[in-house]
């Protein structure tokens, strides 16, 4: 959780503050299609790449007024 989930947070947050005064720039997560397909033993995991897409979806919303993109890649 905390390199997947909280490490994304705390990249986006840091590069964020540099991109929002320029008024541009690209925001890419890696993702996982774990997310998609259920397997044992692997719900820490799942849960956290699944939250990074949902964090990547509401950081585009928030991000999109000053002319950056965010992307998930999976």
């Amino acid at each position: 959780m905390d390199v997947n989930l909280m490490g994304t947070i705390w990249c986006c947050r840091e590069v964020s503050r540099q991109m929002i005064p320029r008024r541009e720039g690209a925001i890419v997560i890696i993702g996982s299609t774990i997310q998609f397909t259920p397997s044992y033993g692997e719900a820490t995991y799942r849960i956290s790449k699944t939250g990074a897409r949902i964090f990547a979806e509401c950081l585009a919303i928030e991000l999109a007024p000053y002319g950056i993109r965010v992307n998930t890649v999976s």
